[in-house]
């Protein structure tokens, strides 16, 4: 241990490196500061910036956003009218095209109206040719039935095939006689 007595001499040297140790750590601790205030300042700046920059790219996307559905809108209704116009049109058009039609009908109607009745009129014309022809022939044969004439020529045609005709209805007859007969007897 030592004694409290004894003096030891001074031994610091000279200067005294405390104080330069404390200035200079003093100085080294006011650069770190001026570093990282500007530091700070520099990073705040940026931030700013960044900040900014993003702020007027939102802008942009909101205004674009907004041109395009703005856009998208305008043109639904453009379409929609385009759509309403082209549904009036094609309305028209099927309404001349029934006007049009209904008239070819009618007109089509009138023509088969005509012909049938020229068709009519022709067969009328033709059955008064065929009545009168017929008078006419039958008014021959009264007069030659009241004349006479042809009564034996008649006569002689019809006694040829006559009898002949009679025999073989009575042949036929007799066949399906027996015939009904036989398929009742079973």
């Amino acid at each position: 241990m030592r004694d409290p007595e004894v003096e030891l001499p001074d031994i610091k040297p000279r200067p005294d490196p405390t104080l330069l140790t404390t200035a200079a750590l003093k100085q080294s601790i006011e650069n770190l500061k001026e570093f990282l205030i500007s530091r700070i300042a520099s990073g705040e700046a940026l931030l700013d910036a960044k900040i900014n920059h993003n702020y007027l790219m939102d802008e942009k996307r909101h205004r674009e956003t907004r041109e395009w559905f703005g856009y998208g809108r305008d043109h639904r209704m453009e379409v929609k009218a385009d759509a309403e116009k082209a549904l009036e049109r094609a309305f028209s058009a099927a309404k001349e095209l029934t006007d049009q039609q209904r008239k070819c009908n009618e007109e089509a109607a009138s023509k088969a109206e005509s012909a049938f009745h020229e068709q009519l009129n022709a067969w009328k014309s033709e059955a008064n040719v065929a009545r009168e022809a017929m008078s006419s022939r039958l008014d021959e044969l009264k007069e030659r039935l009241d004349r006479g004439t042809g009564k034996e020529e008649y006569q002689t045609k019809t006694q040829g095939w006559l009898i002949p005709m009679i025999v073989v209805g009575a042949i036929a007859f007799g066949s399906l006689i027996v015939n009904l007969l036989q398929l009742f007897k079973h």
